[in-house]
């Protein structure tokens, strides 16, 4: 399978959004003329509801997805939405290879309405944690599946991106994985749980030193940059990158969040400006009153 996500649809008919949830077109109007779905009109006065629209509306009333495709989401069929314990299900399908089956479970978490937050931090988790266990341990074959984990979860947390309405152009946030370190998931990952809750969040990627991202941020003028350390090659040159950057943020009234699996290794100077998140759930916390100007 595997859509090209540029072709994904932006908006749907009635007639269209009616077909993915298998209903009538005259129910999807009365929600729209009730406006329970917000929708605008052509010029021609036909009604385009946008996915992210249709997708906040599924999410919210808990609706049936008949033909997910339709609402850009490249499944075959919708899973159990239950994330309580689910993160073994998730493990056993990427180490068999199910690609398919992997990222459906992960979309129906999603369309069921769990935040994705609470996906990232429970059965995601859970189940990468555990394949990173056998990158460790077992060699070649190891690698390939935790190769193949990360790619076929990114399509998924990129599909789910896509449907996600604007972002708050006020309200920007970026960050990366620190030089040395090539895990390009947990990044990915916080960028798609900020623009969740409407932060215009860009990952700019893995591998990043941090002198560069201070180059991004003058670019970008972030109230809000994230840092995730998944892998350090040299804790002491990390260190004095950060108190470099650090003075940097403080003048400039912006604001810092470090995290990932090995971030504890990397020792930071004390400041009102830096906050460490073990999970996503910190992040959110600590970036929405970031951007409503409290400090956290």
């Amino acid at each position: 399978m595997g859509e090209d996500l540029s072709q994904k649809p932006t908006s749907l008919s009635p007639r269209n959004l009616a077909r993915a949830l298998g209903v009538s077109e005259s129910s999807v109007k009365r929600w729209v003329d009730s406006g329970a779905i917000e929708a605008t009109k052509t010029a021609g006065g036909h009604r385009k509801i946008a996915v992210s629209e249709a997708v906040r509306y599924v999410r919210e009333h808990g609706v049936s997805v008949i033909h997910p495709e339709l609402l850009g989401f490249d499944l075959e069929t919708r899973l159990d939405a239950s994330v309580a314990g689910s993160g073994e299900q998730l493990k056993e399908l990427l180490i068999e290879g199910k690609r398919v089956e992997a990222r459906s479970l992960l979309l129906s978490w999603y369309l069921s309405g769990n935040s994705l937050a609470n996906v990232v931090d429970g059965p995601l988790a859970e189940a990468m944690g555990e394949i990173g266990k056998l990158y460790l341990s077992c060699g070649h074959e190891g690698v390939y599946i935790e190769h193949r984990s990360t790619e076929v979860v990114a399509q998924g947390l990129r599909e789910i991106l896509a449907t996600l309405p604007s972002s708050n152009p006020g309200a920007v946030a970026i960050g990366c994985s620190v030089s040395g370190d090539y895990h390009t998931l947990p990044t990915l990952a916080v960028s798609v749980v900020l623009r969740s809750v409407g932060i215009a969040a860009s990952s700019l990627g893995a591998n990043l030193p941090l002198k560069s991202l201070e180059l991004a941020i003058q670019h970008y003028d972030p109230r809000l940059v994230w840092v995730s350390i998944s892998h350090v090659t040299d804790a002491v040159a990390l260190q004095d990158d950060f108190a470099h950057l650090i003075p940097i943020l403080e003048a400039q009234d912006r604001f810092l969040i470090v995290g990932g699996c090995n971030s504890h290794l990397v020792e930071l100077p004390t400041s009102p400006a830096i906050c460490r998140g073990a999970r996503m759930g910190d992040l959110v916390t600590f970036a929405t009153a970031v951007m409503s100007g409290r400090e956290s």
